[in-house]
């Protein structure tokens, strides 16, 4: 019944949204089918990845990127109670080394894209959400915050021994 409610009100918040073409149902759906995967936790532990993961774009604007996970947080705070959740959503900045086996996990879900053999295709959503900016805008950003995560992982992009063959 949770996970129906918040599926429902995702819906409803992203058509209130601009677009988003890339942080939408299917980047959440995907997420949980890696998690489901590859996070080999206990299942509370697991129940926990799934529950950051639905709610950590749950608020996303490209005009706001500095506000997306703490509001995504604030939301996820106020369904569940639970700092462990807030934590692992605030992960999703990529704004910090991860020190936990979890956050590492969530952050390198959220990383999943680069890797994958339609990387094209997630890329050109991507582009497609940040139709208002210029090219060169758009990809300087991305050079950018791509060398960030190379600067804070030590030249890697995935911390986690599931993902660690991609960097």
């Amino acid at each position: 019944k949770v996970i129906k409610d918040l599926f429902r009100q995702y819906s409803s918040l992203i058509d209130q949204q601009y677009v988003r073409t890339y942080h939408n149902l299917q980047h959440i759906y995907v997420g949980l089918n890696l998690i489901e995967e590859h996070f080999d936790q206990s299942e509370d532990d697991i129940n926990t990845m799934l529950t950051a993961w639905l709610f950590h774009d749950y608020y996303y604007s490209v005009k706001h990127s500095d506000t997306n996970e703490v509001n995504s947080a604030r939301a996820a705070m106020g369904v569940t109670g639970l700092d462990i959740i807030t934590e692992l959503i605030m992960a999703t900045k990529h704004d910090k080394v991860a020190m936990t086996y979890p956050a590492q996990f969530i952050q390198d879900i959220d990383l999943a894209t680069f890797a994958c053999e339609d990387h094209q295709y997630w890329s050109d959503l991507v582009r497609m959400e940040y139709a208002g900016y210029s090219d060169v805008d758009f990809y300087q950003g991305r050079i950018d915050f791509l060398n960030k995560l190379m600067r804070l992982k030590n030249n890697k992009l995935f911390s986690t021994s599931h993902f660690s063959c991609f960097n």
